[in-house]
């Protein structure tokens, strides 16, 4: 059984042409030996069983169905189809698109002359498709690139574009023309002519405001030479209706809006953001939360970050305490679970809760900070000491320089916060109860180190998610199960250490700190580090001048320098030089911990609200007049867009064609850019579910692939519309394989379709999906299998056509008998078949013969069917030729390839060529393996059973 990748071949054609159809995987039986013979037909043949269908079967159309279904069965065949095989294809869907012209077929069609790179072809279906959609913008801007492309130079296809965008072209719907005059700005750019590019960029963007390349290239390019912060927001805001739904343009808008110390307006661009994250199930990213968590300390102050965080802190805390208690009142082993109080922050947040409580004047919060950073560092420095306790790939050198990095920052850091906690002491544990955990077991200034119960965890808000990191603890003590006896502490004393108070620094403390660093590692004198904490140490030692000498040097290489610095001209009475310093500081890193304090000094200083002044309300103002809908586009696609999906008709004859009708309209009130990565998906996922009779298809339903991008934007309330053939691919073999029962069948829609590793398949990123009504199909009546040759021998060219769909369902998916075995056809059965369609085949018209050729299976398939793979030899219609050769010639050396090859016929000629040389190479195709056998697809299963897609969710069954 062979399993192609319908997905594959179905996506690069959606990439390169409008729309593309899904593949389907193959299933044939292998070729046996031929057997030539011939066989006469009755001389009177009985009466045909009248068939179901009352609709005229219109032959042409059904002989087109079956080719496009024959091109995707062959190409689907391909590992890696080449540009070969997609002439191929253009070359047999140019036969289908002849007898049935249908507009899918003209586009799948386009899609497989992109591929082959055929650019004549290519713009002839361009102007096709133009007749039957004169608005398919796409298309349009399709056709125009293709005759630029002709162009020699750089130059001549810009003075095309002149041309294009000048008054000649004003008929030219807004939106192609604003692509054009971004592709003009391009070429300008390309021949160093930047003013042209200044002005075809304003084009652009002023044409059509959904141009997201134009309005991206016009805030790269403004920021690049304009220091104005309301003007790159003012793009930006062009940017945002351009691509609503993009996520970085809002986390653009939102570091802006911050920047200029409108933290309100930020936190409502943050928020939505998040919930873009949390509508698709994801966790907002770290960076994304601590920055929101600096635009509320703006809005509400320090307090609210230092809240924040204790409540992080108190709450691993206590679900700690409850699991050690669990464990302990279970008799489990507690060995590597950490005590409460060894639940710590990353150093990094913990410099963040401490400064924030010193900059809210929470010193119980603080000194608990300032102590959990010294027992944080020391047992990271531990973790460094021991090579059985640091990462594998780390070497002592690393090591080294890791542990002083930490011993600097924590000196730096004291000295910042002008608090300062001893080095730890070990002492003998003493006893104490779980149940009475403090959230912060040390003692702070002026108080006792009572513990105290920790508050009740509240329950968990609906806001985005918290800035900081979870705690972490040290790791699990050494030794086996038995080690708990010896290494824990009793259980009435929560802490292994004893912590001495926290206090404000005496002169010469953090310099005596710095002294025994140096004692201790190898300290390059110029290391930035070691002079940025040797300038706190001075700074808080009172030796001012001794600071500047030490922050000036490394200004421009440590943060903690310039805050340092601003802090010694604040502390010397230099306003002008603290305010200049802490502007910088401001302005380089908006959403940070040393931008925030800045901020808080310049407001300080400055005596004013707003330290950017009128920038600050021109910001807020910009903020105010984003739409508020905005707000609710994480909501889902519902928010801004409609989908409506039905099939029709709702009872079909037997060979009746499903037409697949979507209707997409814009419900937001802007223009909204549509496109496979777009704020309309573009990209349609189109699956199934069938029960055939009392059983339900699962496998070989093959979800297909196309897209509805008829225009480059929607305006408010337009809708466009796509009439899809859904049976080009698996569901089409299956439904006429099974032609002789009836066929219950329902769609499902996927709009921007992405898939897990699992294989799962979910609407994109606020996307939408959607399920058609049931469809249910009528069966034919067919004669038994002794009476066929006969009926093929008089029937009309209509009934014949019925006649051979009912046919190869007998041949290739017979039904089963009581006993649950297929009554398949006995050898002789099928050459009596063949023989009679052979005896026929010259005597019919020319699009009875095609449908012969693409119904009836060859011999490849059933080796009893070889009187008709040599009746066709003796085509000479050019169109009917190349689906025989594509249905029927299954070797290389066959001569009638190579009779074809020199025929001369501009159709036919290199068409066997490329088959030649493809069957040379071993590659299979349609004649060497067929359509797929849906034999043993049709699943045994109960009336009402699930007939869902893989990754599809509820029922298509009933």
């Amino acid at each position: 059984m062979l399993n192609t990748s319908p997905c594959r071949a179905v996506c690069l054609w959606s990439a390169l042409a409008i729309a593309s159809a899904g593949f389907l995987d193959a299933s044939a039986t292998a070729a046996s030996a031929f057997q030539p013979a011939v066989s006469t037909p009755p001389a009177a043949p009985p009466e045909a069983p009248k068939p179901e269908q009352s609709a005229p079967i219109d032959i042409k159309e059904l002989a087109g169905r079956n080719i496009v279904r024959i091109t995707f069965a062959d190409l689907g065949l391909q590992d890696s189809p080449a540009a070969r095989d997609h002439k191929i294809a253009a070359a047999i869907l140019g036969v289908a698109q002849e007898l049935w012209s249908e507009e899918n077929v003209a586009r799948w069609r386009l899609g497989a002359a992109t591929a082959a790179e055929d650019h004549t072809l290519a713009e002839e279906l361009c102007r096709e498709l133009l007749r039957k959609d004169p608005k398919d913008t796409v298309i349009q801007l399709r056709l125009i690139n293709l005759r630029l492309a002709e162009s020699d130079t750089a130059e001549a296809r810009l003075e095309q574009l002149r041309k294009l965008l000048g008054p000649a072209g004003e008929s030219i719907d807004a939106s192609v023309r604003s692509r054009l005059a971004m592709d003009a700005a391009g070429l300008c750019q390309q021949l160093g002519d930047d003013k042209g590019f200044v002005t075809f960029l304003k084009q652009a963007t002023t044409l059509d405001v959904t141009n997201r390349d134009a309005a991206a290239t016009a805030v790269a390019y403004y920021a690049e030479r304009v220091e104005d912060p309301v003007g790159r927001l003012e793009l930006l805001g062009n940017l945002l209706l351009a691509e609503p739904t993009d996520p970085e343009t809002q986390i653009a808008i939102s570091r802006e809006l911050a920047a200029l110390g409108a933290f309100a307006e930020s936190i409502r661009f943050q928020d939505n953001i998040a919930a873009m994250f949390q509508h698709e199930g994801m966790a907002v990213p770290l960076m994304l939360a601590r920055e929101r968590m600096f635009s509320r300390w703006g809005v509400e102050g320090p307090q609210s970050v230092v809240k924040e965080i204790n409540l992080q802190v108190q709450t691993y805390r206590l679900q700690t305490a409850r699991q050690r208690e669990a464990m302990e009142a279970a008799l489990v082993s507690t060995v590597g679970v950490p005590y409460p109080h060894e639940v710590r922050l990353e150093p990094l947040i913990e410099r963040v809760r401490l400064v924030a409580a010193i900059e809210a004047n929470d010193m119980i919060t603080a000194a608990a900070s300032a102590a959990d950073l010294r027992a944080t560092v020391a047992a990271r420095l531990e973790e460094l000491a021991d090579p059985r306790l640091r990462q594998e790939e780390m070497d002592e050198n690393r090591a080294r320089e890791l542990a002083l990095a930490l011993e600097l920052g924590l000196i730096q850091t004291y000295g910042w916060a002008n608090l300062y906690v001893a080095p730890i002491v070990k002492e003998a544990p003493a006893p104490a109860k779980l149940d009475a955990v403090p959230a912060n077991s040390i003692q702070t200034p002026g108080r006792s180190a009572a513990p105290t119960t920790p508050p009740p965890v509240p329950a968990p808000a609906p806001a985005p998610a918290p800035a900081a990191v979870p705690p972490t603890s040290p790791p699990p003590a050494a030794g086996g199960p038995d080690a708990q006896a010896t290494s824990r502490p009793p259980a009435d004393d929560p802490s292994v250490y004893k912590q001495p108070p926290a206090f404000a620094p005496g002169p010469e403390v953090l310099l005596s700190e710095i002294d025994r660093v140096l004692a201790t590692y190898r300290v390059d004198p110029a290391d930035p580090d070691l002079i940025t904490a040797r300038g706190w140490a001075m700074l808080r030692a009172n030796r001012f001048d001794e600071a500047l000498a030490a922050f000036k040097p490394v200004f421009d290489l440590r943060v903690s320098a310039q805050i340092g610095l601003a802090d010694t001209y604040r502390a010397k009475g230099d306003t002008k030089s603290a305010i200049e310093t802490y502007r910088t500081v401001w302005r380089a890193a908006p959403q940070t911990l040393d931008a925030m304090v800045a901020y808080a000094r310049l407001r300080e200083l400055l005596g004013t609200k707003d330290v950017e002044g009128d920038l600050s309300q021109r910001a807020r103002r910009f903020a105010a007049g984003i739409p508020a809908w905005i707000d609710r586009l994480p909501e889902g696609g519902q928010m801004f867009m409609d989908i409506d999906f039905q099939a029709t008709p709702v009872r079909a004859d037997p060979l009746e064609r499903t037409l697949l009708t979507v209707r997409l309209r814009n419900s937001s009130p802007v223009p909204l850019g549509i496109g496979s990565d777009r704020a309309i998906n573009s990209q349609l996922l189109i699956g199934s579910s069938m029960e055939v009779g009392l059983s339900s298809v699962r496998a070989y339903l093959k979800p297909e692939v196309t897209s509805i991008a008829r225009r480059l934007r929607l305006m408010p309330n337009e809708v466009v519309e796509l009439k899809y053939w859904p049976d080009a691919g698996s569901a089409g073999w299956v439904v006429e394989e099974c032609s002789d029962r009836a066929v219950r069948q329902r769609w499902r829609l996927m709009q921007g379709f992405v898939q897990d590793e699992g294989g799962v398949l979910s609407p994109g990123a606020l996307c939408l999906q959607r399920e058609s009504n049931a469809q249910v199909r009528g069966s034919l009546a067919t004669p038994p299998p002794a009476d066929i040759p006969a009926r093929i021998a008089a029937a009309t060219e209509p009934e014949l056509a019925a006649l051979v769909v009912a046919t190869r369902a007998k041949l290739l998916n017979p039904i089963d008998d009581s006993t649950g075995i297929p009554m398949r056809l006995t050898d002789p059965e099928i050459k009596a078949i063949a023989d009679a369609a052979a005896a026929r085949y010259p005597t019919l018209s020319r699009e009875s013969r095609m449908l012969l050729l693409a119904v009836l299976p060859p011999a490849a398939v059933l080796a009893p069917m070889k009187p008709f793979d040599d009746a066709v030899r003796a085509e000479t219609d050019p169109a009917a030729a190349i689906i025989m050769l594509a249905t029927h010639i299954a070797a290389a050396t066959d001569p009638l390839l190579a009779q074809w090859e020199n025929s001369g016929d501009p159709r036919v000629a290199p068409f066997a060529t490329l088959l030649a040389q493809r069957l040379g190479e071993g590659m299979m195709t349609y004649a060497t393996r067929g359509g797929p056998d849906v034999y043993g697809m049709i699943a045994a299963s109960k009336p009402g059973q699930s007939t869902d897609l893989p990754g599809f969710s509820g029922g298509g069954g009933r």
